[in-house]
């Protein structure tokens, strides 16, 4: 299933932390529901849902997952990645 089908049957908000949580995964091997709540991780979801739901059946171009990983790669990254784990 791409990104497209997967946005179309659960929308765009379940897409956004599917992605953040696939993310998390490959930098610590935990996954999104493993942190504790922060805004960092809520405001990113908020961002990325927007631009996902402005995209939907879009979401392969090359400028639109630019977006996405530039957002995600400034609140997810290996030098802030411990501090995201400890809350």
């Amino acid at each position: 299933m791409n990104i497209n089908e997967f946005c179309e049957k659960h929308g765009s908000r379940k897409t956004a932390r599917a992605i953040i949580s696939k993310r998390i995964s490959q930098l610590c091997g935990l996954s999104l529901s493993d942190l504790p709540d922060s805004s960092e991780l809520c405001d990113l979801t908020d961002s990325m849902e927007e631009i996902i739901g402005m995209n939907i059946g879009n979401l392969q171009h090359p400028d639109v997952l630019k977006e996405l990983k530039g957002l995600m790669d400034d609140v997810i990254n290996k030098d802030n990645i411990e501090s995201l784990i400890v809350g």
